[in-house]
């Protein structure tokens, strides 16, 4: 396979991801899809948008403007949760040095491990995407990882 230069990683991403704002017109679509799918979009959650909204190809004026209302509804709920949450492009609160000074590792897959299941916990809504939260939530799964919390000075 050829190099991807930035132009058709744009491209795979906005086609990998074309299906995603549909998903997430419904009333039930929790608010944990919609952090996914601005997390997975980050800036370029307009651009997708667009696409999709350009991608509404049929003649019946009815369905045309049903369509368009469900994607403002998408766009609407975007606003919300990322105005709630500020999770575009966000960076877990706690980073790889405060989980090694925190069990003094060395650089580890359990670091990833753990940043990993931070990120998860706050798009799925488990915790709020605050230092504090994830801080707490860090230990607790260092701790079920089996390492061991150096004493706070």
């Amino acid at each position: 396979m050829p190099p991807l230069n930035d132009k058709m990683k744009f491209v795979q991403l906005m086609v990998r991801m074309s299906s995603r704002p549909i998903a997430v017109i419904d009333e039930s679509a929790t608010d944990s899809a919609v952090r996914r799918l601005v997390h997975d979009a980050g800036d370029y959650i307009e651009d997708l948008m667009i696409l999709c909204e350009a991608d509404i190809t049929t003649k019946n004026p009815y369905r045309f403007k049903k369509y368009h209302n469900n994607f403002k509804k998408v766009r609407d709920k975007i606003v919300e949760v990322e105005e709630r949450d500020h999770v575009r492009n966000f960076q877990p609160p706690v980073s790889g040095e405060e989980i090694m000074k925190a069990f003094n590792l060395q650089p580890c897959r359990e670091i990833g491990m753990i940043k990993s299941a931070i990120k998860n916990s706050i798009l799925d809504g488990d915790i709020p995407n605050e230092h504090d939260a994830a801080y707490a939530f860090m230990i607790e799964k260092g701790i079920k990882l089996g390492l061991t919390q150096v004493e706070e000075l």
